[in-house]
């Protein structure tokens, strides 16, 4: 780690929030091979806590540079946001219309205009609540 890059990040703890982050995407690799989904879209979403942006941010850069994604076995880099920046990302829109949303990025297609139903919880309609 270069001394500008030790002066925002404590090796520590960055290689800490890393490990967290690969961990988590090798759980969606596995269960993408347990369910054999490798014929359908697969979005890897990590969420982390709001203290781990800038170190997400970083590890979404080195994955893009290298190939991280092809010896992990997915074509979709992983989405690292914290829980603040992914309903941010979902106020206005579904987690239908944000899903088509990203995959129209990888794919280099026209963008999902927002469907203004962030935030419903309709998603959430078949759960109940005891």
């Amino acid at each position: 780690m270069s001394a500008d890059t030790s002066a925002y990040f404590h090796a520590d703890k960055l290689a800490d929030v890393w490990c967290r982050i690969h961990s988590a995407f090798e759980q969606i690799c596995n269960t993408v091979e347990a369910l054999n989904l490798y014929d359908k879209p697969v979005i890897p979403l990590v969420l982390t806590f709001y203290d781990s942006i800038a170190a997400s941010t970083v590890f979404e850069e080195i994955v893009k540079q290298t190939d991280y994604c092809s010896r992990m076995g997915l074509n979709i880099p992983p989405i690292v946001y914290s829980l603040h920046e992914f309903e941010h990302w979902i106020s206005d829109r579904s987690l239908n219309n944000w899903a088509e949303s990203i995959l129209s990025k990888q794919n280099a297609s026209y963008p999902i205009q927002r469907d203004n139903k962030g935030h419903n919880y309709g998603h959430l309609n078949n759960i109940s609540i005891l």
